[in-house]
């Protein structure tokens, strides 16, 4: 539309610079220039460029005449545009903006002359900029000041960006209220400000643009809260400046036309009386972000979503953002969103949102309510921190982060997940608790409905706070702990209905509660599963304790009143009650439980001992009730721990009732722990049992009662330690030693002789005693002197394969010098010896590796060879004591042959062993973890010789028949142990003669190949006998003392079994290879051995 504008001078000043090629000249007093011939630049060329415009210069100054409206105009200098009706400034198909300042610092004032209830438009194609080089545009904005017929109103429609670099737009209305003022900007705003000056008609300014925008100015009000700002782009409008920093808007709406989103983002301290996201009207999405990645910032005003819109509230950027005002209190948020790791919103006054959503790293902090009509989520890592007014969520609280209670509100929600609920100040919960940890300051968690459970991992009492679980049938899930021992308190209301716990109170006696309180009158029925170190329980007289947990559980603090019951006649319940109760009302211990005190359990009413139950009374504690039943089992125990048995070392039962009670005798058994002394005394109070021998767990003590009047005694006596280990020459003499070190202080003796009265059976006895003794398995023996025997055998085949003459015509045909031959042996041999004589066995396994050089070029039909060998021996007894022995052996020999004729032979060999052993005996004395080590030297001497005579049968096959004479000396260096204290033994061991005589027979084939090599195969059987005999033995003496004593073995099996086979192959290039298998048998023990072998001749 094209309209009349009336140009008015308000200043003269000259022009002092011009851009688009404008140079003062001709238009030097006028305020615009008129690019009308829309070249896209300003120029004075031409009569004025106005010629096809209705606009009137003011006369007197030069170009007046009209312009075409519609066409771009330049600002030279401070100057006034009057809007007379509907008009548009700017060539909209151009890119130059329709308004530009030339000159830079001057003012541009749009006024209006609408009346009479009229409507001004004025359209600004292109926005509003500045010429290259220029800083500064002030736009001034003036609403109708002189009608107040009618509802005037002047819009201002800004099609593009406004760039006033510097400058500052103003908008400022006049007085009348009926008029009215808006400014809708489609492009991004670039300015030092924008002033909202409302001096009675409303102003609007609405950022409507078609893709996103951003204003980089702030955006005031004058005197007063004024102005109204409307974000109706659905891209979205990003603010960077301060809003209301110097006066606050009226109103901040973030809304489109039905049907359109709408989004707006302030990175600023932003200011409004209200801040409203939505029309109401229709069922659009509307957002607004405060984001805070720049700095922290506050939000003053209230802010509130519309009804039927979707209006959602984001904090973000990673730094503190504060709001004053309420927040949905006219109509909630749909949502609130909190993200970006560091992002605090704390929120000043309540809350209210369908939705919140707190992620990890971000944290919302209340100082009033919080109330979601949905669930509000805390992510892992984040952090709800809940002021001094309640936390509502009808939906319930998804909390995988933190839940910090800083103020007294508390929370009405129920609360699920796996995050942390924070208690730093006293307040109440009304609705379930999940949490994967809770940690409860010096303040009171209250759980204010009863039928709420309470299911956390782990709740930490980090200072002495209290959780109350109110009145009403709940579960108690997971952990409590304390970091101060002694700290934390769980109270339980009155309340006629059962509360379970699950889970263990306090870490242990030295990390426990402060108390556990449960109310009474009612009859509350608590269960428990897990252990309650918990300095102090206290229940009401009509209140119920029941332990019902399926593995063992211990209490380690007092229990005051009540009712205690020990299992649920089901499962089998184990409870350890390590501090006193009293005035218990009554006990009960079910079918299939057991309870076990440490310290006094009193109770006023009936101690029930159920059929199939178990009562323990440990020494120094005494169960006393007005009624016993004793249809189950009791268990007194006993320790002395200074040699002189009293009645104070026993566990004992008291009967408070009239008449003295009776208890089975069979019901009652007593439980040794460790050395006790002899003799009569008191064990139960106005109790009788009558005459009768107890059971009990030690086979070393006998306990006899006897009625002395109304209370019960006992009779203790002793089986010596000596008579206990007699029955076997491996326990005897180490037992008589035992026996005179009874009384000794030295803390492994001591353990171990506690242990020898604890054990419940011989058998148990003889391995206590055992354990304490060197082995005399002669495995060790066995170990060296197999090893022997292996390289012996090794020789022997050495010496086989060069008399049987294949030699000759297989690997060393045309070779007759008679040379030296080398060859190298692997071998390794396993064994294993049974029980024997009541003595154990043990295994043992042997590798190792002989090199050897021999020749037949000293003397004629003899062969004369040297060998040296090496072998790793690995020894472990199957006695009780566990022994185990490495050992290193180092073997050098001599070996000869001599041939009689073609057929017959005689071959011997001499040599010594010098062994390394380590020896670790475990467990010792049957203390669990006493480790004994020791080594020590070994020296085998060893010396045979062998005769045998080749027959010819059949073919190819020969048979050797053979006799042979072996001896073998054995000597170990005596040794003393370490590591086991006062069991530690020096022990020296029995020299050993093995003398065997023995025969034998070998049969070998020789198949010739091809190529002219060999294939002999050979199997062998034989028979010794070991003419000595020698039974291994040692003498023993304690590092604590007391005599020495010797550990006899068992009575060898002396005649030998053996089974041999093996190939062998000579090759026709100085090679001989050959592999063999060895087994042996004697009564309780067998062996396997395999070698292989490889010769050269050279």
């Amino acid at each position: 539309m094209k309209s009349n504008l009336k140009t008015k001078l308000l200043l003269g000043a000259a022009v002092t610079a011009l851009s688009f090629g404008v140079s003062q000249g001709a238009f030097a007093a006028n305020e615009f220039l008129v690019d009308g011939n829309d070249s896209g630049s300003f120029t004075t060329t031409g009569p004025d460029e106005t010629a096809d415009t209705n606009i009137d210069w003011d006369a007197g100054t030069n170009g007046a005449g009209t312009a075409v409206a519609s066409h771009d105009l330049g600002v030279v200098a401070s100057g006034t545009i009057d809007v007379n009706a509907d008009t548009t400034v700017g060539d909209s198909s151009s890119t130059v903006a329709g308004i530009t300042a030339t000159v830079t610092g001057q003012t541009l004032t749009i006024t209006n002359d609408a009346n009479n209830g009229a409507t001004e438009t004025l359209t600004v194609a292109n926005g509003i900029g500045l010429a290259s080089g220029i800083a500064a545009l002030n736009v001034t904005v003036n609403g109708q000041t002189g009608d107040n017929t009618g509802a005037d109103v002047f819009a201002l429609d800004i099609n593009g960006d406004v760039n006033l670099g510097t400058g500052t737009l103003t908008f400022d209305s006049d007085t009348n209220a009926n008029n009215a003022m808006t400014a809708n900007i489609f492009g991004d705003v670039t300015a030092n400000a924008i002033v909202l000056k409302d001096d009675g008609a409303p102003i609007t300014l609405t950022f409507d643009g078609t893709s996103a925008q951003t204003v980089s100015s702030t955006i005031n009000g004058e005197t007063d809260p004024d102005g109204n700002m409307t974000i109706a782009n659905a891209s979205g409008v990003t603010f960077s400046g301060i809003i209301g920093g110097s006066q606050a808007l009226d109103l901040i709406t973030v809304a489109a036309a039905d049907g359109t989103n709408s989004a707006a983002t302030f990175k600023a301290a932003t200011s409004a009386t209200a801040i409203v996201l939505g029309n109401g009207t229709g069922s659009d999405t509307n957002t607004i972000t405060f984001d805070g990645t720049t700095a922290g910032f506050t939000v003053a005003g209230t802010i509130n979503g519309t009804a039927n819109d979707t209006d959602n509230m984001v904090v973000t950027g990673g730094n503190t953002i504060t709001t004053s005002g309420i927040i949905g209190g006219v109509s909630g948020l749909d949502s609130l969103s909190l993200t970006t790791t560091g992002t605090k919103l704390t929120a000043s006054a309540d809350v209210t949102a369908a939705t919140v959503s707190i992620a990890s790293g971000t944290t919302l902090d209340l100082d009033d309510k919080l109330i979601a009509s949905g669930a509000v989520t805390v992510a892992s890592g984040g952090t709800l921190d809940a002021g001094a007014d309640s936390v509502s969520a009808t939906g319930g609280i998804a909390n995988s982060g933190t839940i910090l209670v800083s103020g007294t509100g508390g929370v009405n929600a129920d609360i699920s997940g796996t995050g942390l609920l924070d208690v730093n100040a006293s307040a109440t919960v009304d609705g379930v608790i999940t949490q994967g940890t809770a940690d409860i300051a010096a303040v009171t968690l209250t759980q204010g409905t009863g039928t709420d459970n309470y299911t956390v991992g782990t709740t930490n009492f980090s200072a002495d706070g209290t959780i109350a679980f109110a009145a009403g049938a709940k579960t108690i899930t997971g952990d409590f702990t304390a970091t101060t021992d002694g700290e934390g308190t769980i109270t339980i209301a009155d309340n006629a209905s059962t509360t379970a716990i699950v889970g263990n109170l306090g870490t242990s006696a030295d990390a426990a509660l402060k108390a556990l309180t449960i109310a009474g009158g009612a009859a509350n029925v608590t269960t428990t599963t897990g252990n309650l170190f918990v300095d102090a329980i206290t229940q009401n007289a009509a209140d119920t304790l029941q332990f019902i947990g399926t593995s063992g559980q211990t209490v380690s603090g007092t229990i005051t009143g009540g009712i205690v019951t020990v299992g649920n006649g089901t499962d089998a319940s184990d409870v350890t009650f390590n501090g006193v109760a009293g005035t218990i009302a009554s006990a009960t211990v079910a079918a299939n439980s057991k309870a076990t005190m440490n310290a006094n359990f009193t109770t006023t009413g009936t101690y029930t001992n159920t059929a199939g139950a178990t009562t323990t009374v440990n020494t120094g504690a005494t169960l006393t009730a007005a009624t016993l039943t004793d249809t189950g089992s009791y268990v007194l125990g006993v320790t002395d721990a200074n040699g002189t048995l009293a009645a104070a070392d026993f566990g004992s039962l008291t009967d408070t009732g009239g008449a003295a009670a009776t208890l089975t005798a069979s019901n009652l058994s007593i439980n040794v722990n460790g050395d006790i002394g002899t003799g009569t005394v008191r064990l139960l109070t106005h109790i009788n049992t009558g005459a009768a021998t107890l059971a009990d767990n030690s086979i070393q003590y006998t306990f006899v009662t006897a009625n002395n009047g109304d209370d019960t005694d006992v009779t203790v006596t002793r089986t010596s330690i000596t008579d206990l280990a007699s029955g076997s020459k491996v326990t005897a003499g180490a037992g008589a030693t035992l026996e005179e070190l009874s009384a000794s202080t030295d803390t492994q003796i001591a353990a171990v002789i506690d242990n020898i009265a604890a054990a419940p059976t011989q058998a148990a006895a003889d391995a206590v005693i055992e354990s304490t003794t060197p082995s005399v398995d002669a495995g060790a023996v066995t170990g060296a002197t197999s090893f022997t025997t292996s390289t012996r055998n090794v020789t022997n085949t050495q010496l086989a394969s060069l008399r049987d003459g294949t030699e000759a015509s297989g690997m060393f045909a045309g070779n007759v010098t008679n040379g030296l031959r080398g060859w190298v042996q692997g071998f390794g041999q396993t064994g294993d010896q049974d029980v024997r004589d009541g003595v154990a066995g043990y295994d043992v396994d042997s590798y190792g590796i002989a090199v050897g050089l021999d020749t037949e070029s000293l003397a004629e039909n003899w062969i004369w060879g040297v060998a040296f060998a090496y072998a790793d021996t690995e020894v472990d007894s199957d006695g009780v004591n566990n022994t185990k022995t490495d050992i290193d052996s180092y073997q050098v020999s001599l070996y000869g042959n001599y041939d009689l004729d073609d057929r017959t032979y005689i071959a011997g060999q001499v040599g010594y062993v010098w062994g390394d052993n380590d020896q670790t005996r475990s467990n010792v004395g049957g203390v669990n973890g006493l480790t004994a080590t020791s080594d020590y030297d070994s020296n085998v001497y060893f010396a045979s010789l062998e005769a045998g005579r080749k027959y010819m049968v059949g073919g190819n096959t020969v048979l050797t028949p053979k006799a042979l004479v072996n001896y073998q000396y054995y000597d170990a260096d005596g040794y003393t142990e370490t590591g086991a204290g006062g069991a530690n033994l020096t022990t020296s061991g029995d020299d050993l003669d093995l003398f065997e005589i023995g025969v034998g027979v070998d049969a070998s084939w020789d198949y010739q190949q091809a190529d002219g090599s060999y294939l002999q195969p050979k199997i062998g059987v034989g028979v010794r006998h070991d003419l000595v005999g020698d039974e291994y033995q040692t003498s023993s003496t304690f590092q604590a003392g007391g005599s020495s004593f010797k550990t006899e073995g068992f009575d060898p099996a002396q005649t030998t079994f053996n089974v041999s086979a093996g190939l062998t192959y000579f090759s026709t290039t100085n090679w001989e290879l050959s592999a063999g298998y060895d087994f042996e048998y004697k009564s309780d023990y067998d062996s396997h051995a395999g070698k292989l072998k490889a010769a050269y001749k050279f």
